[in-house]
């Protein structure tokens, strides 16, 4: 694949999506994509992506859903959730 630098601002349309790894590089482009709104659109507003990664927005909502983790937890901890309910602390 060929690289060029373009303008972003030169684009009618760009689309965000969030594409691990969440990280710094990350938070920091979607910094930049907020700079060239109006005159560009970009479709997925990058403050909303970059506050509201989708791990995190369900979070706070009630509904119906199988139990969640969202962890960096050991593998033993991973296997305690999965085994049932109450049983991972």
């Amino acid at each position: 694949m060929r690289r060029k630098r373009t303008d972003l601002a030169a684009f009618d349309v760009l689309l965000l999506r969030q594409d691990p790894p969440f990280d710094l590089a990350y938070i920091t482009s979607t910094h930049l994509l907020e700079r060239i709104h109006p005159r560009t659109l970009v479709v997925n507003d990058p403050r909303a992506v970059r506050n509201a990664p989708e791990k995190n927005v369900r979070d706070g909502i009630p509904r119906p859903d199988a139990p969640t983790l969202i962890t960096r937890a050991t593998l033993a901890e991973i296997k305690a959730f999965r085994a049932g309910p109450r049983r991972h602390s």
